[in-house]
């Protein structure tokens, strides 16, 4: 009795659709033409309604699909939506608007506010099939990835996507001019949102004259759609001018267009750009919509100014008339598409080196088109990056040298944009079209559609040729079928593969120089002052020191085979402060808790740092000193004790241990000490019997006398002498005079490294074995693929006789059971049986194929990932060698310029002293005098250059120079 009660509570039970929608036309038009029997079709003025009318429900009433416009007053159909999901959470959640609020879609979508978002203008077919699904197959409806078939590009290329809102401004001004016309809002009331308006642009965020009158209420929805209609149709009757005179589309297709316009205005109150129109009918380029707008800006600038000069820039211009100055705005035009293409290129390998996000890029791509709208001068995209901070002048001349390098990029653009093309289904019903890359596939109608296809049947189709990610969701399909049936020309996007997000490192950006790296005043003839470092830095309490750039983590993306799109490994840094620094408690600023000064050391630790002062000699009094900071000692390092600090100065060093993190200053003499320096080593006097190891530069001023010198930078005795030494210094030896007649002779070893063109070389050559690689896994996966398709054929073959054997059993029995005579049923059960025994053999047979064909398909997916991993560590290998050089070539053109590192001697080098470069020594025979002693290329003889040592005269160099 309870089971009957409950059949008939549920045979009672209401289902009603629920519409919103603030303009009455809209609520009308949707009423009727979603009138069924199956369902009622209840209403709603605005979302405050429409929620109420679900709080009030009656028990039974099952609203099962909310159909929502989203810009309604008070609330918009998202922020509704949000309090359905509480109130009604079975409910199918349907959101309606215009193009413009597609990003919005998107996140609604992500979030699971919506299930489902369609444009206006709607199509009745895609209505009908989202009330069948919400009402049978509510579930699938919602496991579906739905953001509806015009939005099947939402993840658009960052390199094609439209520049948006270009004219907005001017859009602004003619819907203001019509409002106030009519009489919807005063003059004060427009100045006041056309200046809160741009308040808002200027902070950053996008908002139009029509979101301002609309949030503070001075205009209704459906008024405010009218005059956004009668806006853009002004301004879309001169831009179609345009495009007929000057772009060659012809006045009815304009008409047309024109017509379109108005045609969805009047059923859906949205009103397309008459652009977007044109190009969507492929009437008109992007390229040519832009120009057209240019020209339309133009125009109005031509029509308001006093001066033809006004135009386009007095300098370049001059006093001209008008039509010299659309032939100069014409060239200008030429020359800035030109340049857009080269900063479009600038912009992709901005990204894909992680140098800028898509959202940055699409803001100077932006202001560049906004800039030459202004007085029709170029702004290139590095400078604008540049100036906004984006881009570091390092990371723009690597942009830049990539791009003269690559003169391949676009035949690579062009094999990219490649199809291969197949006939799927029994008949050749459809056309498949992926991608070379397999991100995409297209289908298209070109045969007779079988009666029992459906999208399961699609899919089964889809899978045979290894198609699985990213296709297409059920309504969508059933939309296809019913539209392709009656245009078979139109191709569908059945399948999208998801592009990696390759994210950004982390970085920290420093608000004060690092003195280790300020190691004097270069002067004009290329010189360093060592004595002149300029001012020392001293920030107060609560200073920002630095901020880190945060971390944005790469998205692994997938092409439609399911082949995974693997992304580069990012680092991620750590702010760390020392003494005197503290981080916030979100890890991205670090600021000041005392005065003093900051300090930044090779770890990356940040400090203040505060000084520590000792009167008198490091002796048994002050014991080893390990300190923090700074350490200035008035007096003597004596033997048998050390300091370890960040800075050092000390009057002089006597066999003592010096560790210091960053610089040392000796105002005397060092004797018989060990030196270890992170930055640079200045001594007043002289170095004797000492060793040291120093990151920058050592400068003496008087003598260096049996000492072991390995250093990073130069080892510098301006107006002193080398004596019975060893020094190794990447950077090169300068002195007023080196050895001596009675001493042992120096041994001297300017350049950089010799290890850098043995590692470049190493890392060419594993380049190339992975480039072998990919050969030999290129040609196994085209053997696999053989396999696979001479598999696929057979299996075809195989089962068309299985079924032709079933079919004969079939009609066997049949012909068996109708049989009077025993003799004719014997034959017939012995022929049943040999057809029983083929069957099985078939069968046999075809799960043998269906397992070789599984194999190689796994061997396939093997193959594809393996070339994935080959190809990623070859660009992870071209990225480390090509940095690994562009170090290599800084430090030998920020070192030597013209010449290779070598060692100089403004006054006397004494015979025997050895001097050994990278590729070749030489020992002094002679004394010398004035000159410098380098390694250079002899490539007197083409066929066999080789390397030897130069001595040049400083006077006879000079005097080349001028």
């Amino acid at each position: 009795m309870a089971d009957n009660n409950s059949i008939e509570a549920e045979n009672k039970q209401i289902k009603s659709i629920l519409i919103v929608d603030d303009q009455d036309s809209i609520l009308k038009m949707l009423e009727m033409v979603l009138s069924s029997d199956q369902y009622n079709v209840i209403s709603a003025a605005d979302s405050s309604a429409a929620l109420e009318l679900i709080s009030n429900r009656k028990d039974g009433e099952d609203i099962f699909l909310i159909i929502s416009d989203q810009r309604m007053p008070q609330m918009t159909g998202i922020q509704m939506f949000e309090s359905v999901m509480e109130l009604l959470p079975d409910a199918i959640r349907v959101l309606m608007s215009s193009y413009t609020d597609k990003e919005i879609f998107a996140a609604a979508v992500n979030q699971g506010i919506v299930h489902r978002c369609i444009l206006k203008p709607w199509r009745m077919d895609e209505l009908d099939l989202i009330v069948h699904h919400a009402l049978f197959s509510p579930e699938k409806f919602k496991n579906s990835d739905c953001l509806g078939g015009e939005l099947e590009c939402f993840n658009p290329n960052i390199m094609q996507k439209d520049i948006k809102k270009f004219n907005d401004y001017r859009n602004d001004m003619t819907l203001g001019a019509i409002a106030l016309h009519n009489g919807f809002i005063t003059r004060r009331q427009l100045d006041t949102a056309m200046a809160e308006m741009q308040n808002a642009r200027q902070a950053g965020r996008e908002v139009s004259i029509e979101n301002i009158m609309f949030e503070k209420g001075l205009i209704s929805s459906e008024d405010m759609g009218k005059l956004i209609a009668a806006a853009r149709r002004k301004i879309g009757k001169s831009f179609g001018t345009i495009a007929a005179k000057e772009y060659g589309a012809s006045v009815a297709d304009v008409k047309r267009c024109l017509m379109i316009q108005s045609n969805e205005f009047t059923n859906t109150s949205i009103c397309r750009h008459i652009g977007d129109i044109l190009i969507a009918e492929n009437i008109l380029t992007e390229e040519q919509k832009d120009s057209i707008i240019i020209d339309m800006t133009y125009s109005e600038k031509e029509d308001i100014s006093k001066s033809p000069s006004e135009l386009i820039g007095k300098q370049s211009f001059g006093k001209v008339d008008s039509l010299e100055n659309k032939i100069l705005l014409n060239k200008r035009k030429q020359y800035y598409f030109r340049q857009r293409a080269v900063d479009k290129l600038f912009c992709k390998i901005a990204i894909d080196k992680n140098f800028a996000t898509e959202s940055e890029v699409l803001q100077v791509l932006e202001e560049q088109l906004l800039d030459f709208t202004k007085d029709f001068e170029v702004r290139k995209i590095r400078d604008i990056m540049l100036s906004n901070g984006i881009l570091s002048k390092e990371q723009a001349d690597k942009i830049d040298s990539l791009i003269h390098v690559k003169p391949a990029l676009s035949k690579q653009k062009e094999n990219q944009g490649k199809k291969r093309v197949f006939t799927i289904g029994d008949n050749k019903t459809f056309e498949l079209s992926i991608t070379n890359d397999d991100m995409e596939a297209t289908i298209r109608l070109i045969g007779e559609m079988l009666k029992g296809m459906n999208t399961d049947g699609l899919k089964y189709l889809l899978k045979t040729h290894n198609i699985i990610y990213g296709l297409a969701n059920d309504i969508d399909i059933e939309l296809f079928f019913k539209r392709a049936s009656e245009k078979k020309r139109e191709s569908f996007v059945i399948a999208k593969g998801r592009a990696a997000q390759y994210g950004r490192n982390a970085s920290i950006k420093y608000f004060f120089e690092d003195e280790n790296r300020r190691i004097g005043r270069e002067l004009i003839s290329g010189k360093f002052d060592y004595r002149d470092r300029g001012e020392i830095l001293i920030v107060s309490e609560g200073a920002i020191l630095a901020q880190k750039i945060p971390l944005i983590l790469p998205i692994k993306g997938s092409t439609i085979t399911g082949i995974e799109i693997l992304t580069p490994q990012l680092v991620d840094v750590n702010l760390s402060c020392g003494k005197g620094a503290i981080i916030s408690k979100d890890g991205f600023t670090v600021t000041t808790t005392v005065k003093g000064r900051p300090d930044l050391t090779l770890s990356g630790k940040i400090s203040v740092i505060h000084e520590k002062r000792v009167d008198g000699n490091v002796d048994f009094k002050t014991g080893n000193i390990i300190f923090g900071g700074d350490v200035n000692v008035s007096g003597t390092l004596l033997p048998g004790f050390c300091v370890t600090a960040d800075n050092l100065t000390v009057t002089d060093i006597d066999s003592g241990e010096v560790n210091v993190e960053n610089n040392i200053i000796v105002k005397n003499n060092i004797i018989g000490a060990n030196i270890n320096s992170g930055g640079n080593l200045l001594v007043a006097q002289s170095m004797q019997k000492s060793t040291v190891s120093a990151r920058g530069d050592v400068v003496i001023e008087k003598e260096i006398i049996d000492c072991t010198i390995i250093t990073s930078g130069k080892v510098i005795i301006p107006r002193g002498r080398i004596v019975a030494s060893t020094i190794h210094a990447a950077k090169g030896i300068e002195a007023k005079e080196i050895g001596s007649n009675t001493s042992s002779p120096c041994n001297l070893f300017p350049g950089a490294d010799a290890h850098a063109n043995n590692a470049i070389g190493s890392l060419n050559q594993e380049i190339v074995s992975s480039k072998k690689e990919i050969e030999s896994l290129d040609e196994a996966y085209k053997d696999c693929e053989k396999q696979i398709f001479e598999q696929l054929n057979t299996l075809s073959d195989m089962s068309r006789v299985q079924e032709r054997m079933l079919a004969e059993k079939t009609s066997t029995l049949n012909e068996r059971n109708r049989a009077t005579s025993s003799a004719v049923k014997e034959r017939m059960n012995e022929k049943i049986g040999d057809l029983d025994k083929n069957i099985a053999k078939a069968e046999r047979t075809l799960n043998k194929l269906f397992h070789e064909h599984e194999v190689n398909q796994n061997r396939l997916n093997s193959i594809r990932a393996k070339t994935k991993d080959c190809n990623l560590k070859i660009h992870d290998l071209i990225n480390e060698r090509n940095d690994f050089q562009k170090w290599y070539e800084d430090q030998k053109k920020a070192v030597l310029k013209k010449r290779s590192p070598g060692v100089v001697v403004n006054g006397f080098m004494f015979a025997g002293t050895q001097i050994k470069a990278t590729h070749s020594a030489m020992k002094v025979n002679e004394d010398i005098r004035s000159s410098k002693i380098y390694q250079v290329l002899n490539n007197d003889n083409p066929d066999r250059p080789f390397y030897e040592m130069r001595i040049d005269s400083i006077t006879q160099s000079r005097r080349g120079k001028k």
